[in-house]
């Protein structure tokens, strides 16, 4: 129901971008974590299509690595997690 693309990410764009495939509308939040569990952001999504892309902006100093893209429902229910390499 989500896809991430590009994976990786290349450390100059900063930037990825979730497509959501026929997720109920409503709020949701996305988390990205580092592997440690440590929260570098997040960011509140509100989905109103059947088929949505938003795209997230990460910190200009996002350093290279692994890190965890959670999204959750409006009752904090983790719907999809996925590792993402920036590079």
């Amino acid at each position: 129901a989500v896809q991430i693309y590009p994976n990786p990410v290349d450390v100059g764009s900063n930037q990825f971008k979730l497509q959501f495939n026929k997720l109920i509308p409503g709020n949701y939040t996305v988390e990205l974590t580092d592997v440690s569990g440590k929260l570098i952001m997040t960011q509140k999504i509100n989905i109103l299509n059947e088929i949505q892309v938003q795209t997230i902006n990460l910190r200009k100093n996002t350093a290279q690595g692994i890190y965890l893209v959670k999204l959750s429902d409006i009752n904090s229910k983790a719907i999809f997690t996925q590792k993402l390499v920036v590079q």
